[in-house]
């Protein structure tokens, strides 16, 4: 005989028909012939590894997100068989580039590139953390265009995908001859070897890409300016706070020709006086310094010169001077960079402090060469960091409020270890809720264990579309009156959202089955000694009709 209970789950389930958007949404508009939809391109290998967080905490909100996508590019006669086009074949013609365009949620670039000889891409990119969607729009010289949408990139450490193509079935562009220029839709203007239609920078040979940190917005550095004397103390972070932005232009192999830098100073609200600069850490060779910092008098003046790494580039000679100026800064390599041997974003932004003669960064990053602190880490006793870096315009705290106070968020955040509310920076004002107290599932029938599953059964109705979830409970957790949870894991697949604030969870089913297992972290399961919680293990089997 069954046994009824009456659990009340902290989950409110919402449904759409679309497929969730950790899988590729496709929009090949802007390619090909109509009846090319009749075939079916295979659905792409997505290994995507979601965000760890672990070791020190060093309070990063600009997270690198390494890419690596690879490409099967498939014919239309041969798409039923999804069999991939051979192009060691000597009857085939050598594979096309594909050209890659990242943007943000607002249509903002983020990225260009193009893969290499062997049909890959693998470029690190650098995304706030607050959960965003990211666009790829893939392209390439006869096949049809795709777009690719990755619902909160900046959760994920590598986007790793094998991606699929479709040839147009009959194509009427042009190919391109590398050694020619010329008209005609693929014309290269300047012979790098990428087409006028892809190439940033059509007239300069050793430019064709862009990468931009961030995409929209800019950059915000904000330094508490007492160190060597106290703790960082109001932790208002206004003593000296410019924002920047970051354009890496690259050549047609994906290798940095020129830094390109533009500052402003914002707010100073600190009775030292400082210098504020950028250092780039490390490249290879010597590379060529142009631009404008405004002097110690408040005026524009010429930057030029011939560094060699690490490069101190001072744009605020005094920052009591510099309030609403700006300053810029081109450095151009003698030698085209690979990315992984120079500086990477946010580089090492700096505040000198002409006061003390202390030189402040971002935690663990370099010192000046002239610092007279060379072996701090830049985190005071309390774990407060002496520079903060958001990755966005941002409305700082008033002289003497602290962070927490404008942002309460923040403390969650820095106690959690970056791992919640990595959105806070958004939300001056806002009050994290109380109790994660989510309304039950209406509807919902909840039965005794079933023989066929070992757990909880949970059947409701969406609309006119009957569903099921089945709850496994590992040995060490009893179902209780009431599950609360607290956090959502990291790898839940595309057809689940979890909001991390609310406990919301939404699935969008593609009307077929599923079974997965995750863990929660759940109030109503606790240690022995009852004083932090265990995992819940739950099995979900979302079923349809």
């Amino acid at each position: 005989m069954k046994k009824e209970y009456r659990i009340f789950f902290p989950l409110i389930l919402i449904f759409f028909i679309f497929a969730a958007c950790q899988m590729p949404l496709d929009d090949s508009a802007s390619g090909g012939l109509s009846d090319s939809a009749e075939y079916l391109l295979p659905p792409d290998t997505i290994e995507d590894s979601p965000r760890v967080f672990s070791g020190n905490f060093t309070y990063e909100t600009l997270l690198p997100v390494e890419l690596d996508l690879s490409f099967e590019l498939y014919d239309p006669d041969q798409a039923e068989g999804r069999e991939a086009l051979s192009f060691d074949d000597p009857a085939e013609s050598a594979a096309p580039k594909v050209y890659v365009t990242v943007k943000d949620q607002a249509g903002n670039l983020l990225y260009s590139g193009s893969t290499a000889a062997d049909k890959t891409l693998v470029k690190t990119l650098y995304l706030p953390s607050a959960p965003k969607n990211i666009e790829l729009l893939l392209e390439a010289e006869g096949f049809e265009a795709r777009r690719v949408t990755v619902k909160n990139m900046a959760g994920f450490s590598v986007i790793r995908r094998t991606m699929s193509m479709l040839r147009e079935k009959a194509s009427n562009t042009m190919s391109l001859n590398l050694s020619s220029t010329g008209p005609g839709p693929m014309t290269d203007s300047d012979g790098d070897g990428v087409p006028d239609k892809y190439d940033r920078y059509p007239d300069d040979p050793d430019a064709a890409f862009d990468m931009n940190v961030p995409a929209a917005e800019s950059i915000t550095i904000a330094f508490e300016d007492l160190f060597g004397h106290k703790n960082a103390g109001d932790a208002d972070y206004n003593d000296f706070i410019a924002t920047y932005t970051i354009n890496e232009v690259m050549n047609a192999e994906g290798m940095i020709t020129r830094i390109e830098v533009q500052a402003e100073a914002r707010e100073k609200l600190a009775g030292y006086n400082h210098s504020f600069g950028i250092r780039i850490d490390s490249y290879s060779g010597q590379a060529n310094l142009t631009g404008s910092f405004t002097n110690r008098g408040g005026r524009n003046a010429r930057l030029g010169g011939r560094p060699k790494a690490p490069a101190e580039i001072v744009l605020f000679e005094r920052t009591a001077s510099a309030v609403g100026k700006s300053a810029w800064f081109v450095l151009e390599f003698d030698t085209p960079q690979d990315p992984s041997a120079i500086s990477r974003p946010p580089y090492n932004p700096y505040l000198f402090v002409h006061d003390t003669w202390h030189d402040i960064h971002l935690i663990d990053a370099e010192p000046l060469k002239r610092s007279i602190n060379p072996y701090d880490r830049f985190i005071d006793e309390d774990g407060f960091p002496w520079a903060l870096l958001i990755p966005a315009d941002w409305e700082y705290p008033v002289d003497g409020q602290r962070i927490e106070e404008l942002y309460p968020y923040f403390t969650d955040w820095r106690e959690s270890g970056g791992t919640e509310y990595v959105d806070w920076y958004e939300k001056d004002g806002e009050e994290p809720p109380e109790e994660n107290d989510i309304p039950a599932v209406t509807g919902a029938d909840i039965t005794d264990e079933d023989p066929s599953t070992e757990g909880i059964q949970v059947s409701f109705w969406y609309g006119d579309s009957p569903f099921t979830i089945q709850l496994q409970l590992d040995d060490s957790v009893t179902a209780s009156e009431t599950i609360l949870f607290k956090s959502s894991p990291s790898d839940l697949p595309g057809y689940l959202e979890l909001d991390e604030l609310t406990g919301i969870i939404t699935v969008n089913p593609d009307w077929s089955e599923h079974s997965d297992t995750f863990e929660f972290w759940s109030k109503g399961a606790v240690s022995d000694d009852d004083t932090q919680a265990t995992p819940l293990r739950i099995d979900f089997l979302a079923t349809s009709g």
